[in-house]
């Protein structure tokens, strides 16, 4: 009502999110995709999925984007002085993103979800129970910058979400996932971000609450080694704020 120009940035958008959930509420999809109706610019990021109807309809302007990831501010060697690691150990990060990994008090023993001489980054608020303590180090969310510590660490364990994603990919870090089902922004990280610029494996359900991790963990460090990703480009933070410039410039001119 204003004129002022609205401009999506984003790998997905959330009528495409919620249609594809069990039952979703037609009039809400509905209501997300007349409010996308307005966007006067969709800059889309890598690892996007439901974006094609937006260049299908024509309506809304589509520029892709390089990747939007966070890097690293400080070595993997300071990291991991701070989190007393060894230098030279070989670490699994096993991070949800802010999310628990459950309700309940988690165990983890080291002999079935560490690879031999390997040592445990665990993000969480919990209380966690891991044996050996000695093998693992707790950090609580927040009390780190997420990109330092995916930096500092071998292998990545978590669920599949942009920002997780394309720290990995920043930072040339394989990645273990658990599925969420119904959950349709995975499909466009997999096929469109993680397969062709990072290196991933799925760990299936089952194995991660059994705690069998260790397995997939040296498989996934060996997928990184004989079949490296492609190139991405890591300027998109740099590149959106240019087109925001320019647009507000533009919407700024004096007719």
């Amino acid at each position: 009502m204003a004129g002022v120009p609205s401009v999506l940035v984003s790998n997905f958008s959330f009528d495409t999110i919620l249609d594809a959930l069990d039952g979703p509420d037609p009039e809400v999809v509905a209501a997300f995709r007349n409010l996308y109706a307005h966007v006067s610019l969709l800059l889309k990021l890598p690892g996007n999925v439901g974006m094609d109807r937006w260049e299908r309809s024509g309506s809304t302007p589509v520029e892709p984007m390089p990747l939007v990831a966070r890097t690293c501010r400080r070595s993997r060697d300071d990291v991991r002085r701070e989190l007393h690691l060894p230098l030279d150990a070989k670490c699994l990060l096993i991070t949800f993103g802010g999310f628990q990994m459950a309700t309940d008090k988690v165990g983890i023993d080291a002999a079935t979800a560490l690879p031999d001489g390997w040592l445990g980054i665990v993000v969480s608020a919990q209380d966690l129970e891991c044996t050996p303590p000695d093998r693992f180090r707790i950090v609580p969310p927040n009390s780190l910058f997420m990109p330092d510590v995916i930096n500092a660490s071998d292998v990545v364990l978590g669920k599949l979400g942009y920002g997780t994603c394309s720290e990995a990919v920043a930072h040339g870090v394989p990645m273990l996932y658990v599925v969420r089902p119904h959950f349709i922004e995975e499909s466009g990280l997999l096929d469109r971000l993680m397969r062709p610029h990072g290196v991933c494996l799925e760990l299936a359900r089952a194995d991660f609450d059994a705690g069998r991790w260790a397995s997939s963990v040296l498989a996934v460090r060996d997928l990184a080694r004989s079949q490296p990703p492609l190139p991405i480009a890591l300027d998109g933070a740099e590149r959106v704020a240019q087109r925001l410039v320019a647009l507000a410039q533009d919407t700024l001119a004096p007719a």
